[in-house]
């Protein structure tokens, strides 16, 4: 049902016109499927938020619990910035049973170095909702300075180990980001203003 040459597209010459005619070329990646295919395959879709002055960076990692570490990604704004963020658990379908149980959240925090070398928060200027879904996100504005994103798992029932994926898009001359001890995935979409 999911091709361009598919019996369906002859019981619909409207659609079939209207949507595969304006395709690029037959390799493009585009593909058109019924509703009922789209609800049966797949959980969740991501509407990407992502504009021409944009810039989008997408990494994978894993959680794994280590006591008295945090896992974290370091952010520093050079400019203004408007952030997208969203945190995207990877789930195995043998386990999804027994991680229904986990909760996400996101919070970016302003770290302020101090004159011993050590940092302090500043303040926590985007916290997401936490919530028991696959995946979070949230936005929010950002001045120039040291930023901190933080990825919250909360499993108070089982110890499997979390995949989890985070995505970040920025705009490339604004946002630098580097992982720190922790391994995870991020996505964050930054506008200059």
């Amino acid at each position: 049902d999911w091709s361009d040459y598919s019996h369906l597209w002859s019981e619909n010459p409207d659609l079939n016109f209207e949507l595969l005619n304006n395709k690029r070329n037959k390799h493009d990646g585009v593909f058109w499927m019924p509703f009922i295919s789209f609800v049966k395959y797949f959980e969740c879709v991501d509407i990407c938020k992502l504009r021409h002055n944009w810039y989008e960076v997408r990494d994978s990692s894993n959680f794994y619990p280590v006591p008295k570490m945090m896992q974290a990604y370091y952010l520093t704004i050079s400019y203004a910035t408007e952030l997208d963020i969203t945190l995207h658990r990877k789930i195995s379908k043998n386990l999804r049973i027994q991680r229904s149980d986990v909760s996400l959240c996101i919070a970016v925090i302003n770290m302020e170095e101090q004159s011993n070398g050590n940092y302090r928060i500043y303040s926590m200027p985007i916290v997401s909702r936490r919530d028991q879904h696959k995946l979070i996100s949230t936005n929010g504005f950002l001045q120039p300075g040291t930023y901190v994103i933080l990825p919250f798992l909360f499993n108070q029932v089982n110890k499997y180990l979390d995949n989890t994926q985070f995505t970040i898009g920025e705009l490339f001359t604004v946002v630098e980001n580097s992982k720190i001890r922790y391994e995870f995935s991020i996505i964050i979409i930054v506008r200059k203003f």
